[in-house]
């Protein structure tokens, strides 16, 4: 049966007709047809036959036959001579034949719509098509039995599609015939694939189509990160109403009763002096609202905008910090002190500086219950990889902070129960700020173990140039 030698090599099925492998060899060398008549045995039956056959050649080394069984025109030729003219007629037509079969495969496979080629088993580029020349940026002649595909594969997916290339050539049928991969041309550029392969039957060789899908992963990442921003938008905005409708609220609260206070005060002129420390209470109350609001304005023009550095001296702008603060909190008793060797320092920053030392000056004020508050800003200068750093510590007598507190304070809306939802907030905004500058906060004990005494809020800002 003819199934039986599907797959067999020529050289074993030939090997007794010698002439039959020299005109296959002769016509896949020259890529030329060849043309012979001989006399025949089938190995089925034992029968002979005259036979026509035609090897055709198909670039760059595929060969084509077509065999006609010529018996009864052979008998009738040796008892009729025909013209050499009619035998020519017969043998033009059977080159056309085949010509026609070549040219209609060609051009099947120059018209699929996308850039396609055939693979050999060992890796190499044997036939391409315009398409391909197209998207790889090289010509034929550069392409074809002269590269392999794995020279147009990004390292990253180069191993995976080996694999793919030696399991297809053992099991075909459960090997993977759709995925995707990046793709690299000649000038460099990567561009995302949707590969479609699979073997040529009876063959070591595979047929694959590639099509240029880098516009809608272009597409689809542009929404999955607008997809992200929308959400980042959400959460903060959700987060931002957290703030408002708890901490506010709070702050409106401790107001409202220091008025209730306030009002019974008020029919009693001998409390007079509690009324004075009501009102401080109540003045500081507007004060954490006012800088609750400019804090999540703050925020909201952080995340929104890009931030340009430039070179500033830090000194006056401390100095004018100070005296605002001391301004806001005139009733309560501050000392401050600046602890520098130098009178003029520079470090790459921008307007948002001052924001960074007015929210740890109110973080140092708020969270202090001391009769006399005291504050130090000690400047000096310290190098960590290289870099030389501006180092501040803010050095307060306050309430202290907990050891597993002292990196989530940074965090805006640490607090999961919403109990201090606002307190950190100042704080995130200061931490976001100096990873614009590049550096960095952390917060210590003032005394080594011994949090009661206060804070040390250390802050790193690479100085200017």
């Amino acid at each position: 049966m003819i199934k039986n030698f599907v797959g067999a090599k020529a050289s074993e099925l030939y090997e007794n007709s010698p002439e039959i492998l020299e005109d296959l060899y002769r016509c896949a060398n020259n890529h030329k047809n060849v043309f012979r008549e001989m006399k025949y045995s089938f190995r089925s039956t034992g029968e002979e036959k005259f036979l026509s056959v035609i090897y055709g050649s198909i670039p760059p080394n595929l060969v084509i036959i077509h065999v006609e069984d010529i018996t009864g025109r052979k008998k009738t030729l040796e008892g009729l001579l025909k013209s050499d003219k009619e035998l020519k007629v017969l043998i033009e037509k059977l080159k056309h034949s085949i010509d026609i079969t070549a040219e209609l495969y060609r051009t099947i496979f120059e018209n699929t719509g996308t850039a396609t080629v055939i693979i050999e088993e060992d890796t190499t580029i044997s036939i391409v098509n315009k398409q391909f020349e197209e998207l790889s940026g090289y010509s034929r002649e550069e392409i074809e039995w002269k590269k392999s595909w794995t020279e147009f594969v990004v390292k990253e997916d180069l191993q995976r599609m080996i694999k793919y290339h030696n399991s297809r050539r053992i099991e075909a049928e459960s090997s993977l015939k759709n995925y995707e991969f990046c793709f690299i041309d000649k000038e460099g550029n990567i561009r995302n694939i949707l590969i479609t392969i699979d073997m040529i039957p009876g063959t070591k060789r595979s047929v694959a189509s590639l099509l240029d899908i880098t516009e809608r992963k272009k597409t689809e990442l542009e929404l999955k990160e607008s997809t992200e921003n929308y959400k980042t938008a959400y959460n903060r905005a959700d987060f931002y109403k957290d703030i408002f409708t708890h901490d506010i609220n709070n702050i409106l609260q401790i107001i409202s009763s220091g008025i209730e206070v306030s009002e019974l005060i008020l029919v009693k002129p001998e409390k007079i002096e509690e009324f004075k420390k009501n009102d401080i209470i109540i003045r500081e109350q507007v004060i954490r609202a006012t800088k609750l609001v400019d804090n999540v304005r703050k925020l909201s023009q952080l995340e929104d905008a890009n931030q340009d550095l430039e070179k500033i001296e830090i000194l006056n702008i401390l100095e004018n910090v100070i005296s605002s603060v001391r301004g806001s909190y005139k009733d309560r008793k501050i000392t401050y002190q600046i602890e520098s060797l130098d009178r003029t320092i520079f470090i790459k920053a921008n307007d948002f500086l001052k924001d960074v030392f007015e929210n740890l000056l109110i973080n140092a004020i708020q969270h202090n219950v001391n009769e006399i508050i005291e504050i130090t800003v000690r400047i000096s200068r310290d190098q960590q990889n290289g870099i030389d750093y501006l180092k501040m510590e803010f050095i307060d007598n306050g309430n202290g902070v907990d050891d597993n507190m002292k990196e989530i304070i940074f965090k805006r809306g640490y607090n999961k129960d919403k109990s201090a939802l606002g307190m950190g907030l100042g704080l995130s905004l200061v931490q976001q700020i100096i990873e614009i500058y590049e550096g960095k906060i952390w917060v210590e004990d003032k005394v080594n173990g011994d949090r009661s005494k206060g804070c040390n809020f250390i802050l790193l800002i690479p100085e200017g140039d």
